[in-house]
């Protein structure tokens, strides 16, 4: 009798560990400051906090085919024992819950590219080890405001089976550059699900 409860302890401890070790394919399965892919906006700010902040948003996507489409909030009053400086969502303005579906959070490190990489490699870490069925990939993106090309962003991509995507990277301004238009620089972010991603692919030019 003895053998047999024991035997049935083990098993219970095995299939815990098991489930505490089960991976994701889900990008929902991911936070940023306690918020998730899915989420209703409306848990974090009122409906009129939302549309304020679109409307201010409003011209940020112009270069997109259907620019409205999906509508951009920031959030910058953050705590100060918040990862990110502040955070960004977006959601379809014609849907009362306003579902999240695209989430980012930025902090600044400027002049600490170093830094910045060490943490964007920390959470590309805590990724690997959350999520299952993704292609990675690693890469260096020009930003195109810099006509000189000496700002750019090395970012690692994570895209799933689903489509959706998941970006951690550093970006880095021309200095001057970065210090005439009152710029930051530094980690950012992104759950991006496939609607989002589609979106962005469909550019005027």
């Amino acid at each position: 009798m003895k053998r047999l409860l024991a035997y049935l302890f083990l098993v219970q401890v095995l299939t815990f560990s098991l489930q505490s070790w089960t991976k994701a394919d889900d990008i929902g399965e991911f936070q940023i400051e306690g918020m998730s892919i899915g989420d209703s906006a409306l848990q974090y700010l009122s409906k009129n906090q939302i549309l304020d902040e679109i409307e201010f948003t409003k011209d940020h996507y112009i270069y997109l085919k259907e620019p409205l489409k999906f509508r951009e909030v920031y959030i910058f009053d953050l705590d100060d024992s918040s990862n990110y400086d502040k955070i960004s969502f977006m959601i379809k303005e014609k849907d009362p819950n306003y579902k999240i579906y695209f989430l980012r959070g930025m902090k600044t490190f400027n002049n600490q590219f170093d830094k910045c990489i060490n943490q964007r490699n920390k959470i590309a870490n805590k990724i690997e080890k959350l999520f299952i069925n993704y292609e990675k990939n690693e890469h260096e993106l020009k930003n195109a405001l810099d006509k000189s090309g000496e700002s750019f962003r090395i970012q690692i991509r994570f895209t799933f089976n689903s489509g959706d995507v998941i970006t951690v990277g550093c970006s880095d301004w021309n200095e001057e550059l970065r210090k005439k238009n009152k710029w930051t620089e530094g980690l950012n972010v992104a759950l991006i699900t496939n609607e989002i991603v589609e979106w962005f692919d469909q550019r005027k030019y």
